[in-house]
């Protein structure tokens, strides 16, 4: 399949055939990432200078991970992620505010703390700035010594790069399994343990025993057990399992939850709160349709590529979209196969 592509928008076709299928039918995946600029008058416009590749594995940055952009998608769900650091100004601690259209949500973000007993915990240092990483998020592993020759990583299930999780009580419970030597098991000496920078505001730690679900609006690590928790949230919710392929469509999807979303209407308004140095960062959705012209022997027609993921780069004051088309087709050696993409003002 030629793809043509005169334009300012990455965009890849992916040509597969059809397992148990005819053999000349073949299953075709178009995906595109749109990268815009927003200006100081909160205006967006198409980067043609310096717009973002798509990329073709997990790309890890210090601000998180931007999400492999290579995955067969076809779900019409909506997700939206953020890139970025929270900007506290000295304070000790700063709500953070995202608003896609009418939908809203907040964190809670604060400087770093730990608990003085099992009863209190520090103040939070002031900061001024945090990466909005799962880093920061609750969870966390330690190293755990069982005896004096064997020692394992204790890891929280749903996010093992947080912090602030349980490690003692874990800890124990490993101990007890093992039947660990008196004295044993055993953290390092000088452990203590954090409590997350990152909180729903709704839901913030309190108690020593509180152990909350992660939540962070960067993309969801593959390798950990947040990233199947909608899986597993669904299947409880509706006392049934799920098949391979709806499960996999789940997976596939990078965005916490809350931030899975059906598609925003038109130049929907997105305004995003303390993680810029000014007050909030605010533009409407770029209208941008993405189409591809196709000509598969006799057939011609036109595909419309839709939105299905939206990356914020408050830091750069960019963002990008990535759109994509499933379809199926049959082929033949001696057929002309092409692709033209081209772009076109408007909304799918």
């Amino acid at each position: 399949m030629e793809l043509i592509n005169q334009t300012a928008v990455a965009c890849d076709i992916q040509v597969s055939p059809i397992e148990g299928s005819d053999p000349e039918r073949r299953y075709g995946l178009i995906t595109a990432k749109a990268t815009f600029v927003v200006d100081e008058r909160e205006h967006v416009a198409l980067d043609t200078q310096a717009p973002y590749p798509l990329f073709a594995e997990d790309e890890k940055t210090l601000l998180g991970t931007f999400p492999s952009d290579a995955v067969p998608r076809r779900d019409p769900a909506f997700e939206v992620v953020v890139l970025g650091s929270v900007y506290g100004g000295g304070k000790r601690r700063q709500m953070v505010e995202l608003s896609v259209g009418s939908h809203r949500r907040s964190l809670l973000v604060s400087g770093d703390r730990h608990w003085l007993t099992r009863e209190r915990f520090s103040e939070p240092v002031p900061f001024n700035r945090i990466p909005l990483t799962w880093e920061r998020a609750y969870g966390g592993s330690v190293e755990c010594w069982i005896d004096e020759h064997s020692a394992l990583d204790l890891e929280h299930p749903m996010n093992r790069y947080g912090l602030g999780f349980d490690a003692e009580k874990l800890a124990a419970d490993v101990g007890a399994a093992f039947k660990a030597p008196e004295g044993y098991p055993r953290l390092p000496a000088r452990w203590r343990r954090p409590l997350p920078n990152i909180e729903d505001p709704e839901r913030p730690m309190r108690a020593w025993d509180d152990d909350p679900r992660p939540i962070c609006w960067a993309p969801i690590p593959t390798d950990i057990g947040e990233h199947l928790r909608r899986a597993h949230d669904h299947m409880a919710e509706h006392h049934q399992g799920m098949s391979e392929e709806a499960m996999l469509e789940m997976v596939y999807q990078r965005a916490h939850p809350d931030w899975i979303l059906p598609l925003p209407a038109a130049e929907a308004p997105v305004i995003l709160k303390g993680m810029t140095r000014k007050q909030a960062w605010r533009f409407p959705l770029p209208r941008l349709r993405v189409l591809a012209d196709y000509e598969i022997g006799e057939q011609t027609g036109t595909h419309t590529l839709a939105p299905q993921l939206l990356m914020l780069l408050p830091d750069e004051s960019r963002l990008y979209i990535v759109y994509r088309h499933f379809f199926t087709f049959l082929t033949a050696p001696e057929m002309q196969r092409s692709i033209r993409i081209r772009l076109e003002k408007g909304w799918p």
